[in-house]
């Protein structure tokens, strides 16, 4: 859900272009309080710039509860998670799950 949206944009005289937008998102009950609701501020939006090889580099991003994403073709990709890292991940995962499970605060 999106609440209130906000925001803007800009250009600059060099060529730097800017727009974003930020709202609220409704995450849902709050465990800890009854009949309350748990919310995140989401900023999302992009910015452009012509690098000095004449490249124009362009950035598309959010950043909500989760942290900090961006995303351009400029940008390097990670390499696979291997199968080993991946079992490792999900053993430590359903680990988390369990407990918060015992803890009757699950958010799986």
């Amino acid at each position: 859900k999106k609440d209130r949206p906000s925001g803007g944009g800009y250009e600059t005289g060099n060529n730097i272009i800017a727009e974003e937008e930020g709202y609220i998102k409704n995450l849902g009950p709050d465990p800890d309080a009854e009949g309350e609701t748990l919310n995140a501020q989401v900023q999302q939006g992009s910015y452009s710039y012509t690098s000095p090889d004449g490249q124009i580099i362009t950035v598309n991003y959010i950043a909500d509860e989760k942290g900090f994403h961006p995303s351009g073709d400029h940008l390097p990709t990670p390499p696979p998670v291997s199968p080993e890292v991946q079992k490792g991940l999900d053993l430590i995962y359903a680990g988390i799950r369990a407990q918060q499970v015992i803890n009757n605060k699950c958010i799986c």
